[in-house]
């Protein structure tokens, strides 16, 4: 009885200086729940039922999940999460863009989205009146793009490979998020097969060949003459028409919020996929 009473004022002064959990955080990390709202699944259960294709949804803490990984807060607000096969799209310099690709769900990176994306998204509507919570996006596997286009279940999704988080800033994140919102939104259908066609590159403008010369090619004029002259392959025009007008749109949304290092790299992206659209024109 006596050490009893000597540890109630340790317990009384741990619950004072240490955050206690409440019930409902409890559930989220203990795990064990049957996806009711008083009842929800962890984060970690329904990544795992999400993974193998057994989720029919539920509540996931405060969120509820329907069937397709759509989520809808008890405030009202969507978002999304996300899924693991599909094909639809990858390229472009700036590591995005609309090609043909199968998606490979990635937890790591979807964890990252999760921890990120609530701040991006309401930037994204406060600052550009841009609602990206009805998408669904998710974290993949890194196959050498910041960010693509893919397909899952049918549905097209916002795929977000490693690259994306390393980004340095939110501003360049929106660019990658808001280039794929208009691939997303407004890309016409093209033929995925490709051309073993040689083709070379005009001569670009001033700005657009010191961009070339030294962000590509590192200031060597060697390297810079057979870069314009090194393209084996053609796609459909459309597919580069695709590419144009999802960069025009990001440099008519956010160009002045940009540094001068990314308009140039927006300004050489929408020529050079002008350059290729009126090569495919000609011989795809």
């Amino acid at each position: 009885m006596k050490n009893k009473m000597k540890k109630i004022p340790v317990l009384e002064r741990l619950a004072r200086e240490k955050q206690v959990l409440s019930e409902e955080e409890q559930r989220k990390f203990i795990g064990g729940g049957d996806g009711s709202q008083n009842n929800p699944y962890t984060q970690y259960e329904f990544n795992a039922m999400w993974s193998v294709g057994s989720w029919r949804g539920g509540y996931v803490g405060i969120y509820y999940y329907d069937s397709n990984g759509y989520v809808a807060s008890s405030s009202g607000d969507y978002g999304s999460y996300g899924g693991s096969s599909g094909s639809y799209g990858s390229s472009g310099y700036y590591g995005s863009g609309s090609g043909n690709r199968d998606p490979e769900f990635s937890w790591e990176n979807q964890f990252k989205w999760d921890n990120i994306k609530i701040g991006l998204l309401n930037k994204a509507l406060s600052d550009y009146n841009i609602n990206l919570y009805n998408f669904n996006i998710i974290g993949v596997s890194n196959g050498g793009s910041n960010a693509w286009i893919g397909e899952q279940w049918g549905q097209k999704v916002i795929c977000l490979e490693s690259s994306f988080f390393y980004m340095s800033n939110d501003t360049l994140k929106l660019r990658v998020l808001f280039e794929e919102y208009y691939h997303f939104t407004r890309d016409k259908s093209f033929n995925p097969t490709e051309r073993t066609i040689q083709t070379t590159l005009p001569e670009p403008p001033t700005n657009i060949k010191s961009y070339i010369l030294n962000d590509i090619c590192g200031g060597d004029e060697y390297s810079y003459q057979y870069y314009m002259s090194a393209f084996n392959t053609l796609r459909d025009p459309q597919y580069y028409e695709n590419e144009v007008n999802a960069n025009r749109k990001v440099k008519e949304l956010m160009y002045n919020d940009l540094s001068n290092k990314d308009r140039n790299e927006i300004d050489f992206k929408i020529w050079y996929y002008t350059a290729m659209q009126n090569n495919a024109n000609n011989y795809y």
